[in-house]
């Protein structure tokens, strides 16, 4: 099966930005027949992205992550 996986909050150190790392981290780690597609908003922290993750860049005018603060 592949899997699409709106990772959009993967640059978020905090909160569910780091839970949604460690649950897909650990995901993809099963070594699955599955493969994995995450669509990010940002190319913070793609090095942290698990190996043999397709990724894919959704443009945006604001990362949801800012637009979500109090600052955005």
């Amino acid at each position: 099966m592949h899997i699409g996986v709106d990772a959009t909050c993967w640059q978020n150190n905090r909160g569910y930005g780091r839970h949604a790392r460690a649950l897909l981290r650990s995901l993809v780690s099963l070594r699955t027949d599955h493969s994995y597609t995450f669509f990010l908003d940002s190319n913070a922290l793609t090095d942290t992205i698990p190996e043999g993750v397709e990724v894919l860049m959704i443009p945006v005018s604001v990362p949801a992550s800012q637009a979500a603060s109090a600052q955005g």
